[in-house]
């Protein structure tokens, strides 16, 4: 198809000047850029549309956080794994000030743990913000800031990055509506309400970084390759498995782009320079490998990749077959006008299209939850979609305005009819008090937890926590661990998620399991209680249940509520040593005082040698990681617990420290990352 003459084509001081109508130009493009204009009609139709369309989306994500009112209240969304995010975002702030980076020991879950973007390998964007503004806002405030703002921003990246890479403002608009219509209609608003925020804002920003990388691809210049290495540096910070699409799609884009080599050269140094600024929480991912332990892949797809595929035109939301007949139209389209543009994006679609589908076929990749990148290829669909269906209403118009004018009153019908009822739905849904993703209206389960252990417990306390997870759960997706233990200022066996990729995890109580045991009973609970210094249960499972209530003098019940138990530990008798956190597994009798762990650092106050010339050996209730080293003073090993002592091989190694006659005084553990 080949448009009219343009009659607004002329020669100014030499130099040609050209104006595109409202419609893409289907020819190849100039080396540079031309300046568009485009009608107004057409402009103020898709404006209306993408308003509109905003709106629905920013009152709907508002509404879900309980208006400006729950968005400013101190109380925190509980719900998946928003509680586990915000206390990440808060303990790194510690680890920012004492290492630069975002990785450190958290004793606060699992009996101490190496955070790290091992685990939670997605939560650097939240930690930013908090480390930015978490010293002056309280920290729930600022963590549901950061959701609405993240979550509402995402649709104006996709303009933006959309009329860039389609040469029009109106397709921009266009695929900014169609991908709103995409993400309400199908699974990818659900990652704002599970928590997955820096995902769902991920896939915007790595398609605005392909528009910056195709304009310097075709037109160089030292600006846009900054800003494209800005864009590449942001979108890895946000959530580096958007890498994963944004790399094929830069290279498509190469191969259609001229200067190969200079480019490929110029390219790589803007990854470098990228992978270089966020270092500071990557890097320590790097050193701290050997913690990853098993996960559950909640994003990878056990069916076969064919019946997945046909799930996509019989089962799964409208929106996805019409996505794929978008492109399929839309491509050749594009392909004429904007080459590089068109190549970038089917790079994109095509690697989300693998990992999403494709990936299913090699379990080796599970790891990576690659289904998740369905989302990625659908939103570069959205994009050359928009640019089909502005070309061909363009057409329409070159031959009787009324055909065009007949064609967007029938696709606005269309749209209504397909997508209108789950939209009322979905809003139904996200914007009614305990439905609501994103509320944070505390209920009536927490309430009652931390009000029966607030004032009861103290920093000398861990608390056997079942939480919540696959399977039957009692707290109905809250996953309240996350937030208690900040709230109470004690440590959790138990939380803040329970397939914590690391080997830790172990030291979890839940889904049936007790510290690794599913057939665990009263002396299985008696060996973890004193491994690891626990006072004080809550559960609510029936195994857990039948336990504590065939022993009431070892249990002592402080609260039954329907399912619900909060009891106090006390042992097989009352002339046992107490047990506590505080206190070391072994080797107590050389140390004085309590042992203070908290976030990035634990101290031990070490007693006076005796006087004998034998090494003294202290074993703490926490669990060894990499690394790990003293700050002072000189005269310690760190070690890992002796194997052979462990009464269960199921447990990870616990800290050994091994002291030389002349340590006394307060000894620093920290987790370094210094060569």
């Amino acid at each position: 198809m080949t448009p009219d003459p343009d009659p607004s084509s002329r020669v100014v001081a030499g130099v040609p000047e050209t104006y595109e109508l409202a419609e893409p130009n289907l020819a190849r493009p100039p080396s540079r850029t031309p300046v568009v204009r485009e009608s107004m009609a057409g402009r103020i139709l898709t404006a209306s549309a993408y308003f509109a369309a905003l709106a629905f989306h920013v009152m709907t994500i508002l509404g879900s956080l309980g208006g400006w009112q729950g968005l400013n209240s101190n109380a925190p969304i509980l719900k998946d794994d928003h509680p586990l995010y915000l206390h990440s975002a808060v303990v790194t702030r510690s680890f920012l000030a004492q290492s630069g980076t975002t990785a450190g020991y958290d004793p606060t879950f699992m009996a101490g743990y190496p955070k790290s973007a091992v685990f939670p390998a997605s939560s650097t964007l939240p930690e930013m913000v908090m480390a930015a503004f978490g010293g002056w806002v309280a920290p729930a405030v600022v963590y549901k800031w950061y959701v609405f703002l993240a979550a509402t921003f995402a649709p104006v990246l996709i303009l933006w990055a959309a009329s860039g890479l389609a040469r029009s403002r109106i397709a921009g608009a266009l695929a900014a509506v169609v991908w709103m219509l995409y993400i309400w209609s199908d699974f990818p608003i659900q990652y704002v309400g599970f928590g997955m925020v820096p995902y769902f804002l991920a896939i915007p920003l790595a398609l605005a970084t392909l528009r910056v990388c195709v304009a310097w691809l075709e037109n160089g210049g030292t600006a846009r390759w900054l800003g494209m290495t800005f864009l590449l540096a942001a979108t890895t910070l946000t959530h580096f498995t958007a890498l994963m699409v944004l790399v094929p799609a830069a290279v498509g884009a190469w191969l259609f782009a001229p200067r190969k080599f200079r480019n490929a050269l110029s390219g790589l140094v803007s990854g470098a320079a990228a992978a270089g600024v966020n270092a500071f929480w990557w890097w320590p991912g790097v050193v701290l490998a050997g913690t990853k332990g098993e996960s559950g892949f909640a994003f990878s797809h056990p069916e076969g990749v064919i019946k997945r595929l046909g799930q996509i035109f019989w089962t799964e939301a409208p929106a996805e077959a019409l996505l794929i007949l978008g492109f399929c139209a839309g491509l050749p389209l594009m392909h004429k006008q904007a080459r590089v543009a068109a190549a970038g994006l089917t790079g994109f679609a095509a690697a989300g299209f693998f990992w999403g589908y494709g990936a299913g076929a090699f379990r080796s990749l599970d790891f990576l939850q690659p289904g998740r990148h369905t989302y990625a290829a659908y939103s570069a669909c959205a994009v050359i979609s928009a640019y089909a269906i502005v070309a061909v209403v363009s057409m329409l118009r070159r031959k009787s305005l009324s055909a065009a004018i007949g064609a967007c009153a029938g696709l606005l019908g269309l749209a209504v009819r397909l997508f209108g009822p789950g939209l009322v739905a979905v809003y139904s849904m996200w914007t009614t008090p305990g439905t609501a993703p994103l509320d944070s209206k505390p209920p009536a389960a927490y309430e009652l937890i931390r009000n029966t252990l607030k004032g009861r417990v103290g920093p000398a306390d861990r608390i056997l926590y079942e939480e919540g997870g696959f399977g039957p759960d009692f707290f109905r997706g809250g996953r309240y661990s996350g937030v208690l233990a900040r709230d109470l200022g004690v440590e959790f066996l138990g939380g803040p998620y329970l397939h914590a990729a690391l080997t830790t995890n172990v030291a979890q109580f839940g889904e049936g399991k007790l510290a690794g045991r599913e057939n665990w009973d009263a002396t299985w609970l008696e060996t973890v209680r004193k491994r690891y210094g626990l006072t004080w249960i809550v559960c609510w499972s029936d195994k857990a249940r039948a336990v504590l209530d065939t022993d009431p003098d070892r249990y002592e019940t402080i609260l039954r509520d329907g399912p619900l138990r909060i009891a106090r530990l006390k042992g097989a008798n009352a002339q046992e040593s107490p047990v506590s956190p505080t206190l070391p597994l072994a080797g107590g009798d050389f140390v004085e005082g309590p042992v203070v762990a908290k976030p990035g650092q634990i101290v031990i106050p070490v007693r006076p040698s005796s006087g004998t010339a034998v090494d003294r050996e202290v074993i703490l209730r926490y669990h060894w990681a990499p690394n790990l080293k003293i700050s002072s003073p000189e005269g310690i090993e760190v070690l890992q617990e002796n194997g052979q002592s462990l009464p269960d091989t199921a447990f990870p190694p616990l800290i050994r420290l091994r002291l030389k006659p002349s340590v006394q005084g307060p000894v620093e553990l920290r987790i370094g990352f210094g060569a």
